[in-house]
C-alpha cells in the first residue's frame, strides 16, 4: 500500500464513530501482532526512506506526520507503528543511516539512548510555532521546515535544556538540584572532550565556574563507574603487583574489556596449571568478590 493510499484508507476508517476519538497512535496500538508482523520490529515508511539521499532519518511520532513529510519532499521520514521506539527499531535504522533527527511532538529523550547504542548520531528537532511537523509545514512551508531541520540540537544540549525548564535557576536550592541532574547526564558521556564542553554549557546555564562543574562531573564519574570496570581495574593492579610481566598478556592490558566471564576464564586457566594456582588464589578471589 502506497503512502497516499494509506492516508485515504486511514481517513475513511476515522469516519467510523467508534474510532473517531482515537489518535493515530492508539489506533495503531490496537492492531495485533502476528507471527509475520511485529510492531516492535517494523518501521513505517522505511522501505522508501532507506532509498533517500538525505543522509539522515527523521523520526516522527506517528504515520500521519511521516506522510505529511513525504508529501512535502522529506523522503527520509519514518515512524514506529503504534509503539515507543525499541532497540530493534534503532538497530534496523542503523543499517541504513548514520544520523537521526528526532521530530517527536513531545519529549524524545527516551529514544536517545536506544539510537546512540545502535551507533547513530542523534539530534533533536524543536518544532516552534506549531504542535508538530505536519502543522509547521502547513503554516510555514517546506523551506522553513528544511531550515529548522538544519538547526536541530545536539541531543546533550537538548537534555540540558529539558532539565533547565524543570527548575527555577534563580533559586539556589533548585539550582543545586539542576546541577546534580546535569552532572549525571554529563558524567555518562564517554569522551573527556564531550564532558568538558557540555559541562561548560551546564555551568553557564547555572552561573557557576566551569572548574567547579568539572570537579562535580569527575567525582560523579568515579561513583557511577560500572562494577565490572572497577573489578577489572583492581584485577590489573593486583596482577601487576604480583608480576609486572603479566601485564603484557592482552587480557590484562585492556582492563576495560575484562568482564565477569573473562575473570572466570582466568580462574579456569590458573586452576588448570599448578604453577599458576597460587597466583589466582592470591589475587583474583578478592577481585571477583568485589
Amino acid at each position: 500500500m502506497m503512502l497516499k493510499e494509506f492516508a485515504l484508507w486511514s481517513e475513511s476508517r476515522s469516519r467510523n464513530p467508534s474510532v473517531q476519538k482515537m489518535t493515530p497512535r492508539i489506533r495503531a496500538q490496537m492492531a495485533p501482532d502476528t507471527p509475520v508482523y511485529n510492531k516492535s520490529r517494523n518501521v513505517f515508511a522505511l522501505n522508501i526512506a532507506k532509498k533517500s539521499r538525505a543522509g539522515r532519518v527523521i523520526l516522527t511520532e506517528g504515520y500521519m506526520d511521516t506522510i505529511s513529510l513525504h508529501q512535502a519532499g522529506f523522503d527520509s521520514a519514518v515512524a514506529s507503528l503504534g509503539t515507543s521506539l525499541t532497540a530493534e527499531h534503532a538497530q534496523l535504522l542503523a543499517r541504513y543511516f548514520k544520523d537521526a533527527v528526532i521530530a517527536y511532538d513531545g519529549d524524545g529523550a527516551g529514544a536517545i539512548p536506544l539510537l546512540e547504542r545502535a551507533g547513530l548520531n542523534v539530534k533533536v528537532l524543536r518544532v516552534k510555532g506549531a504542535k508538530d511537523p505536519d502543522e509547521f509545514i502547513k503554516k510555514y512551508g517546506p523551506e522553513a521546515f528544511a531550515r529548522l531541520l538544519d538547526k536541530s540540537e545536539n541531543h546533550i544540549d537538548y537534555r540540558l535544556e529539558q532539565l533547565r525548564g524543570r527548575y527555577d535557576l534563580s533559586d539556589d536550592s533548585q539550582r543545586v538540584e539542576f546541577l546534580r541532574e546535569a552532572t549525571g547526564v554529563i558524567a555518562s558521556l564517554h569522551s573527556a572532550v564531550e564532558r568538558e564542553i557540555y559541562g561548560g554549557h551546564a555551568a553557564q546555564m547555572a552561573g557557576i565556574s566551569a572548574e567547579a562543574m568539572a570537579q562535580g562531573v569527575g567525582s560523579s564519574s568515579t561513583r557511577s563507574a560500572p562494577p565490572e570496570r572497577a573489578r577489572a581495574a583492581r584485577l590489573h593492579l593486583s596482577v601487576r603487583a604480583h608480576s609486572p610481566r603479566w601485564t603484557q598478556w592482552p587480557l590484562m592490558t585492556h582492563t576495560t574489556a575484562v568482564s565477569a566471564p573473562r575473570v572466570r576464564r582466568v580462574r579456569a586457566m590458573c586452576q588448570a596449571c599448578p604453577r599458576w594456582k597460587g597466583l589466582y588464589s592470591a589475587t583474583i578471589p578478592a577481585v571477583a568478590m568485589g
